[in-house]
């Protein structure tokens, strides 16, 4: 298990709150590439395209004001909740998930 240990330099808490902080990024680019494209009618109804829209907006901003909290913030002690699966982990399939809708195209 020597890839799942990080260097004396890398603190995976704050790794795993900067891939966070990309997979809200990566949603919200994702919502606003099938807006901008004109594929978001093959994925929901019309009528809810304004909703769809904002939350990319909103997820994009959201990211930005996470990156620049973690950017400004001091490294201290961090504290993390308990799960049974790892927080980096689940923060790697939303991320993964982003990525292969953003380099793919939906197809009717």
């Amino acid at each position: 298990m020597a890839f799942l240990k990080f260097s004396n330099r890398i603190n995976p808490i704050l790794l795993g709150q900067w891939l966070t902080a990309l997979a809200i990024a990566a949603w919200g680019i994702l919502l606003l590439k099938y807006w901008i494209f004109e594929k978001l009618g093959l994925l929901i109804h019309p009528h809810y395209f304004g909703i769809v829209i904002a939350a990319g907006v909103f997820l994009c901003g959201l990211a930005i004001a996470q990156g620049w909290t973690l950017w400004r913030r001091p490294s201290g002690p961090q504290l993390q909740h308990f799960s049974l699966i790892p927080p980096i982990w689940l923060t790697g399939i939303l991320l993964g998930a982003a990525l292969v809708g953003i380099l793919g195209n939906p197809r009717p």
